[in-house]
């Protein structure tokens, strides 16, 4: 039975236990996408509290492709030197890094003024923005993108790379009919619509040669009306998954999802319902034979051990938690196994676009250190 603290491996890539901390927005780039130090510190945090893999907040792929402001950026050589300072460090107190790449597709932001965001097709969204479709040499050159941030990520220093396919983003857009109204060959069948993530997955692959840790973030589900869930991925999706993908990192929910269902789910989790996609954990390991690392709505111990002692996940990935409490991975290795004190009450992610800083509101209205939460 594989244990959460014994050491583990995502293809050439050894960790020291099974946790990862999921990708996740800090703004804490500077505007234009460079590191700073504050987000160095914030890794390091991470690593003092003996987390096994740091997964880094989105890094785009293209200066369309950001969500937001304050992203990573990773299309220019000019980002090198902080990328390696972020990897070297965390590296050097032990620690292991891998970069998220990926375009925010129809949810892209921060544009020049009059430019419109990017995606499979043309559509207004629930929420107000506008999108265009790409044109076949924009989705070439896209592909091309990820490439470059690709070889950019290792060269750097970092301990791999993860394609951002989730959360209604460019790739997840391509894959799920909601978004993808084209009718060319990126467009209809399921064949055709995982078309775009295939060559991206392959591209990424022959960039950073067979051995260079590559991870995919997929969604479970878009909670969406004709959206895409990763039961419907055809043979051909799997199949290129299987041949280029080191281990995949199962989410869920877009921003036009109901509340209910975004990727960050607001509310108490009531017990015996951790584990969001915990049920599409199960379907996708037996269908396409990749190790699964498994986010969502895990706040315990005992929870995240029994996921990974009966198989439904190969790891486990914390985001809110470690946002709460960067040491908590530290604590239950020490014997504390209390759950996390994360109350999924989503201020975090509001004060980011209120521009008050990376934390957990509850730790800063009660004035006291991460570490004794």
């Amino acid at each position: 039975m594989p244990e959460l603290f014994e050491p583990a491996s995502i293809g050439t890539l050894a960790l020291k236990n099974r946790f990862i901390r999921s990708g996740t927005w800090e703004r804490l780039a500077t505007g234009e996408g460079a590191v700073t130090k504050d987000l160095v510190d914030a890794m390091l945090r991470l690593v003092e509290g003996e987390v096994g893999l740091v997964i880094t907040g989105l890094a785009a792929v293209n200066s369309s492709g950001k969500s937001g402001p304050a992203h990573l950026g990773a299309d220019d050589e000019k980002f090198l030197p902080g990328l390696s300072l972020l990897a070297g460090a965390v590296r050097e107190h032990g620690g292991r890094i891998v970069l998220q790449a990926g375009h925010a597709g129809c949810y892209s932001r921060n544009l020049p003024s009059g430019a419109l965001p990017s995606g499979p097709s043309s559509l207004t969204l629930p929420d107000g923005p506008v999108c265009r479709a790409m044109t076949g040499d924009e989705i070439r050159k896209t592909i091309d993108d990820f490439c470059f941030s690709a070889r950019l990520a290792k060269k750097a220093g970092f301990d791999g790379i993860q394609i951002h396919a989730a959360h209604g983003y460019l790739i997840n857009e391509f894959l799920s009919p909601y978004y993808n109204r084209r009718t060319d060959s990126y467009g209809g069948s399921p064949e055709n619509r995982e078309r775009f993530l295939c060559e991206v997955l392959q591209s990424v692959r022959n960039a950073v040669g067979d051995r260079y840790p590559l991870l995919l973030k997929l969604n479970a589900d878009d909670y969406l009306p004709e959206g895409f869930s990763v039961s419907q991925l055809s043979d051909t999706g799997n199949e290129a998954i299987r041949e280029c993908v080191d281990c995949v990192e199962l989410s869920g929910g877009t921003s036009s999802s109901p509340v209910r269902f975004w990727p960050i789910r607001p509310g108490r989790i009531r017990e015996g319902h951790e584990g969001y996609y915990r049920r599409a954990a199960r379907t996708f390991i037996g269908e396409c034979s990749v190790p699964l690392a498994l986010v969502g709505g895990i706040r315990s111990f005992e929870t995240a051990r029994r996921f990974v002692a009966e198989g439904t996940a190969g790891f486990i990935s914390l985001s809110r938690p470690l946002i709460r409490e960067p040491g908590l991975i530290r604590r239950w290795h020490s014997g504390d196994l209390r759950p996390s004190a994360c109350l999924s009450c989503d201020c975090c992610y509001q004060r980011l676009f209120e521009d008050r800083g990376f934390a957990c509101e509850i730790t800063e209205r009660e004035n006291l250190p991460h570490e004794k939460q």
